[in-house]
């Protein structure tokens, strides 16, 4: 797994020196806080856990050396509920194009939806995104719940998402 990872970020760095882009870290100049609104499926692996979710995320603009804070919350049509906070990273692309990282740890509840094993779950999610010149976003992502072997059972959940991100309220300070 860690071999994969590796590969994959050599051939991003590779591509983006060949195409004659560098990849970046650094804020847009006219980065402002998102408010992200997200429609997912779950169930990727087997379809008795199907679910539709809905997702609502408050992505900072403030910047802790590379990471961003962030938090929200899910619902899906099975009952579950997910309030999480966390951090993200923004890797720019070619101007327009961002691939956002992230990892947050929050209360899980199942509802009639499937048991994770333990209140305290971690989703860990990878988005691609198209950033236009207002700083609106719109992009896919997947991500990953589990508890990270924290409770009895740890089977995990998978979800793919459609995101659409605009500016928020300004930056503090």
């Amino acid at each position: 797994m860690l071999r994969r990872a590796n590969l994959i970020v050599g051939l991003i760095l590779l591509s983006s020196n060949a195409l004659g882009s560098p990849i970046s870290l650094e804020m847009a100049s006219d980065d402002s806080p998102l408010i992200s609104v997200s429609l997912a499926h779950t169930g990727l692996r087997r379809s008795s856990e199907f679910a539709t979710e809905a997702r609502i995320e408050y992505r900072s603009s403030v910047q802790l050396w590379v990471f961003k804070p962030f938090g929200g919350m899910m619902a899906n049509s099975n009952g579950t509920l997910h309030g999480f906070a966390g951090l993200l990273i923004d890797v720019y692309l070619f101007e327009r194009v961002v691939i956002t990282p992230s990892f947050a740890p929050g209360l899980y509840h199942s509802g009639s939806g499937k048991d994770l094993g333990f209140p305290l779950e971690f989703r860990s999610q990878i988005e691609l995104s198209y950033r236009f010149q207002s700083g609106a976003r719109i992009g896919f992502g997947v991500n990953h719940i589990s508890n990270a072997k924290l409770g009895r059972i740890n089977p995990g959940i998978e979800a793919i998402s459609i995101t659409f991100s605009t500016p928020g309220f300004p930056s503090p300070g």
